[in-house]
């Protein structure tokens, strides 16, 4: 840090400000730059308001000292505005929930969008509006990939945002593998078990803020079903889709008759997770599309394998063209 302001490189500083600010670990105390507030870009003095853990008191005495700083464009006043929306946010206060809204989708701040979003999740659990909870979350984590430090935000909510997607037959899981390695011991556990085992799934609690979140074994069956089902068909090459029985689906589905299969396959139909056509007579399907909305390292090691046949097939195509070229 000290090197970065002996260099004047303001940029740098703003950065490993913002990092020692979300993940706790304050090494440099911020009031002794304010002499370079003004070189460092005013983003940086608004997210000390919002992560420090300041007490009311003394939170409006530094914002009315450094009020021209605070306010000098856009992304400061509204990473301020989301960290006192965020104080009524935590008392419940709906509200506020449209203000957060428009600052998700309208900021041109990454953290104002990010912590808008934590704030929507907030509420909407209490609400029980998991649908809104997962989107919010989903774009948790795509402004994640922006700024890693924001990812130690995300450990707080993450536990309740997988169990509130588990509520949702249209949330895409795959999106959480990019936050794995951040889920409680507990939420480790359900997530290996959906990706290892269809049938054996229980119900699960996930405890937040005064609140617990509850997923039926039935919903976890489902999207079980769903991450079992796209690892088998990504495994089979696309011209050998056309005639899949019965018999090998049911296995892979864990159903216990024709009835019951038809029942989960048309399902997945009608959400769009599958494209295909059921012959209940001949017991055969002809699936054309599947669409990734699961994902670990067994689906990515399947789509890498298609990946390396389709690129061995056009080696071919390529050396077969080439070879009539020639003899032409």
């Amino acid at each position: 840090m000290q090197e970065a302001i002996n260099d004047t490189n303001w940029y740098e500083v703003g950065e490993l400000l913002k990092e020692q600010i979300f993940t706790n670990k304050y090494e440099t105390s911020l009031f002794t730059l304010q002499a370079h507030f003004y070189l460092i870009d005013p983003e940086i003095l608004a997210v000390f308001f919002l992560g420090s853990n300041l007490s009311k008191e003394e939170r409006k005495r530094l914002e009315y000292l450094l009020q021209p700083a605070l306010k000098r464009n856009q992304v400061s006043t509204d990473i301020l505005l989301v960290s006192q929306l965020l104080e009524q946010v935590f008392d419940l206060d709906y509200s506020v929930q449209q203000q957060l809204q428009t600052i998700s989708v309208q900021s041109p701040s990454t953290i104002a969008r990010f912590q808008a979003h934590a704030g929507l999740v907030h509420l909407n659990v209490h609400s029980a509006h998991y649908d809104l909870v997962y989107e919010s979350f989903r774009q948790m984590i795509i402004l994640s990939q922006q700024h890693k430090f924001l990812r130690f935000q995300m450990q707080k909510q993450v536990d309740v945002s997988f169990a509130a997607a588990l509520n949702c037959q249209q949330a895409e899981l795959f999106c959480f593998q990019f936050c794995a390695d951040l889920f409680s011991e507990q939420m480790k556990q359900v997530y290996d078990k959906l990706c290892e085992n269809v049938s054996e799934q229980k119900e699960v609690e996930v405890k937040y803020a005064k609140t617990a979140v509850k997923v039926q074994s039935g919903q976890l069956l489902y999207h079980s079903r769903i991450h079992q089902l796209q690892l088998f068909l990504l495994s089979i090459p696309l011209h050998e889709r056309g005639q899949i029985s019965y018999g090998d689906l049911q296995k892979v589905l864990q159903t216990k008759t024709d009835a019951e299969l038809e029942q989960v396959f048309t399902s997945l139909i009608l959400q769009g997770i599958v494209k295909a056509r059921m012959d209940s007579i001949e017991r055969e399907v002809n699936v054309s599309y599947v669409k990734p909305v699961s994902g670990n390292e067994q689906i990515k090691q399947v789509l890498i394998e298609r990946l390396e046949e389709w690129v061995g097939r056009i080696k071919d195509c390529k050396a077969i063209f080439e070879e009539t070229l020639h003899a032409e």
